[in-house]
């Protein structure tokens, strides 16, 4: 049974194995060295470094796919934290920003030596208060990662505003120490980001706050950006609406930024009717172009660029009066790329669809999923007794997001006490072989700590 360590027995454990099995590689050991100045991504106002590695990316053409235009030294990573949960891969580890009112804090999950925990170094630290070095006062969403530092958004830093924004940018190093404010993110309160993700030196943020439409309440919807060594905030899109469902879902393709979001003049619990438009944003001249508008069928749509000419969208709440379906944008057209037929929840990975209906009072998970061909990568019920092991007493309640590609898949659920109302949110990795066969399923880490508490 897998437990969940304190951190002073974590550090001792990773001291103790890295001679033998890690050697050295826990995240939280003295192995980690700071990032030298001459190696961070950019510049910033309280870090004097330097500009951004080159790019290793081939020169850009017409038809190539994201993964041919993809920079991992400068470009966000698509497969994570397109939404409302904060997710980071690096090749030793995954780092967690769980969804919590109150700010929530940062975890981790070592790959190499199979530890998780609160990113806090300090064996003192009860990870109770502000003191903490994981303690995020951050909106969950917010997370990205360069050169050895985890970066996000805490919104509320310094004195109440009524007219301007409190946010500010900061990061923490990748073993928990040196956490900073890199710079504050002034703006007006009506251009607050909802979620931000760093970009080819820039942090991009999506707004959702209410406005006043015709003496109504109605949405103002935003794309935004912030330069990474000034903090100059920079305008890209706003829009009013009566009626959305979220702010917009952003998507980063070389020098594009693709977004989308869906609008109604009445809202319809489980999904209804929308109009879902998606734009791009060339960052190189400014330019704006919308890519597709029209009525679809649910609400919180996202999307995949797989290239400039066919970027697949998706309603992760499907209308239960349609089949569930993903949709493909191609030469300004949309055609259905894959049906599922069933209602159930549905979320767009890298390289796939998927289709998936939770079934607590089983324990279980109900999950299809394919590629974008339509050809079966796995279809079937997945036991997650694992949370139990993981976690004496608590059993799977709720299920809220998911990351990742056609083979490894990061899923975000909520897992309740069975003999109380007590709650955690837990982090489980799914390894797809393909051909149908049954995915390893692995508890990675549980928010143990809430701000609120």
């Amino acid at each position: 049974m897998k437990k969940l360590h304190c951190l002073s027995l974590l550090i001792a454990l990773i001291l103790a194995v890295s001679a033998l099995a890690c050697s050295g590689s826990g995240i939280l050991s003295a192995k980690n060295e700071k990032v030298s100045s001459t190696e961070a991504p950019f510049a910033s106002p309280t870090a004097h470094t330097s500009t951004a590695a080159p790019s290793t990316s081939a020169p850009y053409e017409p038809g190539m796919t994201w993964h041919e235009v993809y920079d991992p030294n400068t470009d966000f990573d698509n497969r994570f934290g397109r939404g409302d949960i904060g997710v980071v891969e690096t090749e030793e580890a995954y780092y967690f920003q769980p969804i919590d009112p109150a700010g929530g804090y940062l975890y981790y999950y070592d790959k190499l030596c199979d530890d998780c925990g609160v990113l806090c170094p300090r064996p003192e630290c009860m990870h109770t208060d502000d003191s903490c070095n994981a303690r995020l006062h951050a909106r969950a969403g917010t997370l990205s990662c360069a050169n050895n530092r985890l970066y996000y958004m805490v919104e509320n830093d310094g004195p109440r505003s009524d007219e301007l924004s409190r946010a500010a940018c900061y990061s923490v190093a990748l073993d928990g120490t040196d956490r900073r404010r890199e710079f504050k993110m002034p703006c007006e309160r009506e251009d607050s980001a909802y979620t931000l993700q760093l970009h080819r030196g820039k942090f991009y943020g999506a707004g959702y706050t209410n406005t006043v439409i015709n003496g109504e309440i109605g949405f103002h919807l935003t794309v935004t950006s912030w330069d990474a060594k000034t903090g100059e905030f920079n305008r890209i899109f706003s829009a009013d609406r009566a009626s959305a469902y979220s702010a917009p879902r952003l998507f980063f393709f070389g020098k594009y930024v693709y977004f989308c979001f869906d609008a109604n003049s009445v809202a319809v619990a489980g999904g209804g009717f929308t109009t879902l438009d998606v734009w791009r944003c060339d960052t190189e001249t400014g330019a704006l172009e919308n890519v597709f508008t029209g009525e679809m069928p649910g609400c919180r749509y996202t999307l995949w660029v797989e290239s400039e000419d066919r970027v697949y969208v998706m309603p992760t709440l499907p209308n239960p009066d349609v089949p569930a379906a993903a949709y493909l944008i191609s030469g300004g057209e949309l055609s259905m790329a894959y049906e599922f037929g069933d209602y159930g929840g549905l979320a767009l990975l890298d390289g796939a669809f998927q289709w998936y209906y939770g079934r607590p009072e089983k324990g279980t998970i109900e999950l299809r999923l394919v590629d974008f061909g339509g050809n079966d990568i796995y279809s079937g019920s997945i036991d997650l007794s694992c949370i139990g092991e993981a976690l004496p007493g608590y059993e799977f309640a709720a299920y809220y997001g998911c990351f990742g590609d056609s083979r490894t898949v990061i899923y975000c659920v909520n897992a309740e006490e069975r003999i109380s109302d007590g709650s955690i949110d837990c982090f489980i990795r799914m390894e797809f072989p393909g051909g149908g066969a049954q995915p390893t399923v692995t508890f990675l880490c549980a928010a143990e700590h809430s701000a609120s508490s």
